[in-house]
């Protein structure tokens, strides 16, 4: 079972990974989402207030290291250094540090008034903080194509600095 490869393989960040081992591993990765979601739904575990469900929640945290470490292997297959997976996770961070951290953004941005004020460090009207979500919401999606690129790109065949091609 292929697509259960990278669980075995939890922090293994070394090595190479085909691209049949990627593309399995993420279909089952979002088929068990999918169905987590639902199944939190019908238990009723779905906190209301983030929309989180703690079966998918803990799914989502056990899998997020054999995400990293089999997307870092399919770098390697294809020759690239594991810093290309930061066009992807960088901009993710940031977005996702901002909807949890600064709430107050988005009553900003919809026109919500809300007492409070989050802005430390300004310039002009917008504060540091701002221009970098506002930079990663225009990165993320570029990050997350080009990364969707990189892993679809054939391996290099024979032997690369990171080991020996599967297959």
């Amino acid at each position: 079972m292929i697509f259960l490869k990278p669980y075995k393989r939890y922090f293994d960040f070394s090595g190479r990974s085909t691209r049949k081992e990627y593309w399995l591993f993420a279909l089952f990765f979002v088929a068990v989402v999918i169905a987590m979601h639902g199944l939190d739904r019908v238990l009723h575990l779905v906190d209301e207030a983030s929309g989180s469900g703690l079966l998918s929640t803990l799914f989502y945290l056990a899998s997020s290291l054999p995400i990293l470490a089999v997307s870092v292997r399919r770098l390697h297959d294809s020759d690239r250094n594991a810093a290309w997976v930061l066009l992807w996770l960088a901009p993710m961070v940031v977005a996702q540090d901002t909807l949890i951290n600064h709430p107050l953004l988005f009553a900003k941005l919809y026109g919500i008034s809300l007492t409070g004020d989050f802005h430390v460090f300004s310039i002009g009207n917008l504060a540091w903080w701002d221009m970098l979500f506002f930079a990663s919401l225009i990165a993320l999606p570029l990050g997350t194509i080009w990364f969707i690129v990189l892993m679809c790109l054939k391996g290099s065949k024979g032997k690369n600095r990171f080991g020996m091609a599967e297959k």
